[in-house]
C-alpha cells in the first residue's frame, strides 16, 4: 500500500465533469468513472429485464424524437440496420448532448483522440443478452445499477404509494435505481487515508471481489415521525467481503423504492425491517 495520511474528515462532494478536467494526477478527479460487472441471468429474470428495458427504450426514443433532437442523431436512432456512427464536426456542447442521449438509450458512447482529432463513437447495443452488464459507477459514492436492479425495485411494491416512488425519482433525477456499496463519506475517507489509491485501482479491486450474488429479500420499511421510506432489502455476500477487504464496517445493502418526505439514513435496512416482519 502507498503512504498513509491522516483523514481530515469533512463532507466535500465530488462533482460530475469530464476526465480531461481532472486536476488530479491520481485519477481522483470529479468525473464519473465506471466499469461493467457481468451478471448471468436466469431465464425468468432475463424475460423481466428485457421487458422493462424494451418499454424504457421505446419511451425514451419517442421522447428524443419529439424533443427536436439533432436530425442526424435521430436518423441514426431510427436506422435499424446501422449499429455504429462516428459523427463529425461536433462542438463540445453537441458532443456532451450526444453522450447524454446515448446513455439514456443504453448505447456505448466513447470519446477518442485529443484536440481537433477528438471524435465520438456511438454504438448501439442489444438490450440484454444471457449475460447482463451491470454498471459499477464511482462518483461521490460507489454504486451498482442495471436492468436487473430496476426489475427488483419494481417487484411486489403494490403497498407503496405512487407519490413515494415519484419523490425518489425526483431526488435522483432519473427513473433508474441503484445500490450504494460505499457512501460518499466512506469513499472520501478511503482516498484521504491512502495516497496511492485511485478511482481506477478502487474499481479494479471491486471487479476482483464483487460477484453477481446479490439477491432480493423483499420489501422493507422504516417510519420516523411523519416520514416513511420503502426499500428492497438485499443480501450480497461478495459486497460484504469487499467492505471487509477495504477495512469498512458491515452495511445493509438495499434499493430505495420511495419515501414520503425524504430518505432515512443511519439506520439498518435489513431483514428485520421487512414489511411482513414489521406487521407481526
Amino acid at each position: 500500500m502507498g503512504k498513509k495520511k491522516k483523514s481530515t474528515g469533512g463532507t466535500e462532494r465530488l462533482r460530475h465533469g469530464s476526465p480531461s478536467a481532472s486536476p488530479s494526477k491520481r485519477g481522483r478527479g470529479p468525473f464519473l468513472v465506471s466499469v461493467d460487472v457481468p451478471r448471468l441471468l436466469r431465464d425468468t429474470e432475463k424475460t423481466e429485464v428485457l421487458s422493462l428495458l424494451e418499454e424504457r427504450r421505446t419511451r425514451i426514443t419517442q421522447e428524443i424524437i419529439e424533443s427536436g433532437a439533432d436530425e442526424h442523431f435521430v436518423e441514426f436512432l431510427q436506422e435499424e440496420g446501422r449499429t455504429q456512427w462516428i459523427p463529425s464536426g461536433l462542438t463540445k456542447q453537441q458532443r456532451a448532448a450526444f453522450h447524454t442521449l446515448a446513455g439514456k438509450l443504453g448505447w456505448s458512447h466513447e470519446s477518442q483522440g485529443v484536440g481537433d482529432d477528438r471524435v465520438l463513437v456511438l454504438t448501439k447495443k442489444p438490450l440484454v443478452d444471457d449475460v447482463l452488464l451491470e454498471t459499477l459507477s464511482l462518483t461521490r459514492y460507489l454504486g451498482l445499477s442495471s436492468g436487473a436492479i430496476d426489475v427488483a425495485a419494481r417487484k411486489d411494491i403494490e403497498s407503496v404509494d405512487a407519490q413515494f416512488i415519484s419523490n425518489r425519482v425526483q431526488r435522483d433525477q432519473c427513473e433508474e435505481n441503484h445500490v450504494t456499496i460505499l457512501n460518499m463519506y466512506e469513499v472520501k475517507s478511503l482516498f484521504d487515508d491512502d495516497e496511492s489509491l485511485t478511482k481506477k485501482s478502487l474499481l479494479e479491486k471491486c471487479q476482483e471481489i464483487l460477484k453477481d450474488d446479490w439477491s432480493d429479500e423483499g420489501l422493507g420499511t422504516i417510519i420516523e415521525g411523519d416520514n416513511q421510506v420503502f426499500y428492497k432489502v438485499l443480501s450480497w455476500p461478495s459486497a460484504d467481503l469487499l467492505r471487509v477487504e477495504l477495512g469498512l464496517s458491515p452495511a445493509t445493502f438495499h434499493i430505495t423504492v420511495g419515501f414520503k418526505q425524504s430518505d432515512i439514513h443511519g439506520v439498518k435496512k435489513n431483514k428485520k425491517t421487512l414489511v411482513k416482519a414489521t406487521a407481526r
